[in-house]
């Protein structure tokens, strides 16, 4: 699957769980799959962050799942509203 098809499945994923149309365990149940089934480059940190992110919401204590504010803060940099940077340690 090429990187804008993962994209905007991810942001469309994010989007249902704000709004209310996804379930955390269903949602997470997705991420996981998909950070399963792909490998991921350096050039994909926002999209696998994002996942993990999503991935994060398997555990049905919400205080224990990501918060909405930083779901709402990765959708932002998926669209290109606002940026998104992250340092990478090479060892």
């Amino acid at each position: 699957m090429k990187r804008e098809q993962i994209r905007q499945q991810i942001i469309n994923r994010i989007e249902d769980y704000l709004d209310g149309k996804a379930g955390q365990q269903d949602t997470a149940a997705w991420a996981i799959s998909k950070l399963r089934s792909r490998v991921f480059t350096s050039d994909d940190v926002l999209l696998e962050d994002a996942l993990t992110a999503l991935a994060g919401l398997h555990d049905e204590a919400e205080r224990f799942a990501t918060p909405k504010e930083d779901l709402a803060t990765l959708l932002s940099a998926l669209k290109g509203l606002a940026p998104y940077s992250v340092t990478i340690v090479s060892t």
